[in-house]
């Protein structure tokens, strides 16, 4: 066991446990998808839940829900009246996260002024709130707008959102928390996120979906953003494949090439090293259009995979 694998089972020790709904729903997303590497887990789960609610965000847009567990630790930072709306390609994911949302809606329409839910620290009033997290340094795998399961990053699932018009039925969305019910209103959009109508404006994004468009979601997110709004943006570091090797600078592959080369030159700038894969070019040239933005603040975290926080200051 190297250092930040030590280092990431000190960090998680050393946090409170994960609420019962959203380890019930880690534990169901392995037991039913055999997989669950796409999950956001505790550690992320919990500092989304703190970045939301240190912000005062009221309206939150998730790139790649996967089963939902990143969107309710989101969910329950927000106030009754908030919104999320989180945008997934995959049915099978979908089903899993419309249970545990609804679940989530209930458990908070069931709570009372005055009264906390089982678990629910510093006056909360969603269900399930309290500083719940996952092992800090695990590689996370991507959600979906249009994802698939089988590449990792390394050990991460990688799919490609098409951005051609989609000739399938409308795609249509499922809206919980409607009417007066407590809780914040939750919106599940089914379809690609880059063809999805997103809110005219929101406070916070997480972005965690297909990679190769990472790029292109900026350029979407950002006039969306709130003056003072965050984004996070997952898998900063693609499994360090971002930042490529002196092996893969000897023989880079054609293919990898040509996509960096796409990206403003990109290997000029990089000298002789190339991006391991499609990806990991799309998730680098992302990190350095945030770096050259004079309109945002940004700092890369070494957090689990890499996470990007981006602050919009005009």
């Amino acid at each position: 066991m190297n250092y930040f694998e030590i280092a990431s089972r000190y960090a998680g020790s050393m946090m409170r446990g994960e609420p019962a709904l959203l380890k019930e729903l880690r534990e169901t997303t392995a037991r039913e998808l055999r997989y669950d590497d796409m999950l956001s887990g505790p550690v992320v789960g919990s500092f989304l839940n703190m970045l939301v609610r240190i912000s005062g965000a009221r309206s939150v847009l998730e790139i790649g829900t996967f089963t939902g567990y990143a969107t309710l630790w989101m969910a329950a930072a927000l106030p009754q009246d908030g919104k999320l709306v989180t945008c997934e390609t995959n049915e099978k994911y979908a089903l899993i996260a419309r249970r545990f949302i609804e679940r989530f809606r209930h458990e908070a329409a069931g709570q009372t002024h005055g009264h906390k839910s089982a678990g629910q620290t510093h006056g909360q009033k969603a269900a399930g709130q309290t500083h719940g997290h996952k092992s800090a340094g695990q590689t996370h795998g991507q959600k979906a707008a249009g994802q698939t399961h089988g590449q990792k990053a390394p050990g991460q699932t990688s799919g490609m959102v098409n951005t051609a018009k989609s000739d399938l039925p409308h795609w249509g969305s499922d809206i919980f928390n409607p009417g007066q019910s407590k809780g914040p209103e939750i919106r599940l959009c089914m379809g690609p996120a880059l063809e999805t109508p997103w809110p005219d404006q929101v406070d916070f994004v997480f972005l965690d979906a297909d990679k190769e468009h990472y790029p292109d979601y900026y350029q979407r997110i950002m006039p969306r953003l709130a003056s003072g709004g965050l984004l996070v943006v997952d898998n900063a570091f693609w499994g360090g494949k971002v930042w490529g090797s002196e092996s893969l600078a000897e023989t880079p592959d054609a293919s990898v090439a040509k996509v960096s080369e796409a990206y403003d030159d990109e290997q000029k700038t990089r000298g002789r090293v190339v991006p391991a894969d499609r990806q990991a070019a799309a998730i680098d040239r992302l990190n350095r259009v945030i770096a050259d933005d004079a309109h945002v603040e940004n700092v890369v975290l070494t957090v689990r995979d890499g996470l990007h926080l981006v602050r919009k200051i005009r």
